[in-house]
């Protein structure tokens, strides 16, 4: 990023609040690339947007219909695969001033259905270090988080004073540059920071969307995949013909990016 650039992005975030007497038009707009690497040998590479507001935070996952992934031994081997995109969509809306985040998704490992997902915006416990990488051209100070089972590595930076990073993650007094869990399972770098005009499409488009599917709060979604993990097991043991031996589900770091919650500790399953 070049120093103008830099310098106008600063300038930009310092005066970023709608509730100043002069009114701002700009919002900010930051890309971000997510590797997940479920096989060990492949890391797929999905782009998501970040854009805020003083009174939201929209982040989105773009699912193309052709997943990009490479080896992980071997970047420069692209693989492209097929993805339905129906059964991959996930967008969170956050509603800064109420401390309240909403998910749509597609539960495709439970329901199977359309879901919005409601609950209070996580309180995350930062321990912030006195350890420093340059980024981007930013000095950026490393921050540990244990969230949902799973722990994280952050590089934040005091540069830009926004409170804001990718997926849910917040409460950092500065902007997250890139973050990742301590399994490389997840892993978010940012790319670029732009400015828009307005948000108020990906908002009103967010509710819209909100209004046609099935709304729940996280702790039902939370059971409703239980359930269904419970029943799966239910019907593999029936067709087993097996009344002794037990079969096993794990909520894994492997792949969940929320192995566990506030609400449950428990990630092995067993019928």
């Amino acid at each position: 990023m070049n120093k103008m650039f830099k310098a106008l992005t600063v300038s930009l975030l310092l005066n970023f609040s709608l509730s100043s007497i002069q009114a701002q038009t700009d919002f900010l707009h930051l890309d971000y690339e997510l590797k997940v690497t479920y096989v060990p040998e492949i890391v797929n590479i999905r782009n998501t947007t970040v854009t805020i507001s003083d009174d939201y935070l929209y982040y989105n996952v773009d699912y193309s219909p052709k997943s990009l992934g490479s080896l992980k031994d071997d970047p420069s081997i692209i693989l492209l695969h097929q993805v339905n995109k129906k059964e991959y969509f996930s967008e969170i809306l956050i509603e800064r001033n109420k401390n309240h985040l909403i998910e749509n998704r597609f539960d495709r490992r439970g329901v199977k259905r359309f879901l919005s997902i409601n609950e209070d915006l996580p309180e995350m416990k930062w321990e912030i270090t006195d350890e420093t990488l340059e980024l981007s051209g930013y000095k950026c100070f490393l921050a540990h988080l244990e969230f949902r089972g799973r722990k994280y590595e952050a590089y934040f930076t005091y540069d830009i004073p926004v409170t804001a990073g990718p997926w849910k993650f917040n409460g950092l007094p500065g902007l997250i540059v890139s973050i990742r869990d301590q399994t490389n399972t997840y892993g978010w770098t940012l790319k670029k920071i732009n400015r828009v005009l307005s948000m108020d499409d990906k908002v009103e488009d967010f509710k819209e969307r909100q209004k046609k599917f099935k709304n729940v709060s996280y702790k039902q979604f939370d059971q409703n995949r239980i359930e269904a993990k419970i029943a799966g097991l239910k019907i593999r043991k029936a067709r087993s013909g097996s009344r002794t031996n037990s079969i096993t589900y794990g909520f894994s770091t492997d792949q969940w990016l929320e192995p566990s919650n506030e609400y449950r500790s428990e990630i092995n399953f067993s019928f």
